[in-house]
């Protein structure tokens, strides 16, 4: 009986947390739709968006949208420069025409080269990879990816 209470209790208090995650979500409309083709409208948006969760010295560039052919799902990619990662890739939500950042649930992907001088998030095949994009290739040279599921404000 004692069981049974705390798995309904649990239960309910997971439900009330997913309900004010999307409830309490921000958003921020950083590109739209031309022509079925994605493009950056508010860059301080965008960049707002990837510097979630980066040192308040990080450095945003290179900021662009692309679709993953597979998913169907919309990604706005940066450089990052003056923080420990050199890229960074967060899903976007269409609606409508617009594509918006949301605060969660989303998937954020961060780059890490190691002997890459840039090491950067892009759709290869059908997948956001991480590459490096030297032209000299060491043989000890890697790029690291680290897929997250955000569930949190930024």
């Amino acid at each position: 009986m004692e069981n049974k209470y705390f798995f309904r209790t649990g239960i309910t208090f997971l439900l009330s947390c997913l309900i004010s995650v999307g409830i309490f979500s921000q958003t921020l409309v950083v590109g739209s739709l031309k022509n079925g083709k994605p493009q950056v409208t508010d860059l301080a948006a965008a960049t707002t968006a990837l510097k979630g969760g980066l040192p308040l010295t990080a450095i945003v560039s290179n900021v662009f949208i692309e679709r993953e052919p597979e998913s169907r799902k919309y990604f706005l990619f940066c450089k990052v420069g003056n923080a420990s990662i050199s890229g960074k890739a967060i899903e976007l939500r269409p609606e409508g025409d617009n594509l918006v950042a949301f605060s969660g649930p989303g998937v954020e992907i961060t780059c890490d080269g190691y002997n890459c001088g840039s090491c950067m998030p892009k759709i290869s095949g059908s997948k956001v990879r991480c590459v490096c994009e030297d032209t000299s290739h060491p043989s000890d040279q890697r790029c690291d990816m680290l897929s997250k599921v955000i569930i949190t404000i930024w």
